[in-house]
Formats: C-alpha cells, sequence, structure tokens
C-alpha cells in the first residue's frame, strides 16, 4: 500500500500496558484522518507533479474516503485546465 511499508510506522505505534499480573502489547492509531491525508498527499506528490487537496466523501456524515486528484502533465496549462474540469465535476456532484 502508498508503494512503500513507512506508512505503518507513521500510522501506528505499540503501547506496551503493564498490570499486576501482565504484560499486554497493543498497535494503535496515533494519527488524526487529517494527518493521514496530508501523509498520503505527501508520498503522491513525490510521483505527480500537482496534487490537489482531498475530497471528503460522503459530503455529509462520516467520513469513508479522501478523494485526491493527481495530475500527470508538469505543464502549468495541463494543470490548469485539469484541475478546472475537476473542479466542475467535483461541484456537480
Amino acid at each position: 500500500m502508498f508503494g512503500t511499508r513507512k506508512w505503518e510506522n507513521a500510522f501506528y505505534k505499540k503501547i506496551t500496558r503493564r498490570s499486576l499480573f501482565e504484560t499486554t502489547e497493543n498497535t494503535v492509531r496515533t494519527l488524526t484522518i487529517k494527518q493521514i491525508e496530508e501523509w498520503v498527499s505527501n508520498r503522491l506528490k513525490t510521483v505527480f507533479p500537482h496534487v490537489s487537496a482531498p475530497v471528503v466523501l460522503p459530503a455529509t456524515g462520516a467520513q469513508l474516503y479522501s478523494l485526491y486528484f493527481c495530475i500527470s502533465n508538469p505543464a502549468p496549462k495541463a494543470i490548469g485546465l485539469a484541475t478546472k474540469a475537476a473542479n466542475f465535476i467535483l461541484k456537480a456532484r
């Protein structure tokens, strides 16, 4: 996932808890959804010249997905045109 295994250490930490009778080790997520989106955006930017801010899906209720619009053409005119088209499509939903 994400082309690397670094996300596991970025998203999760192992927590050791000791009680009177035993020691347990749990893995817990340490990042918020916004921090995960930022990490994914930075990862996508290593491949694509332009990555838009993620769109939260669904627009209401609990967030299930983050939709990213990535543009592979580095030309400023191509980025402008593709961004304009993506904004139009996303506003129509």
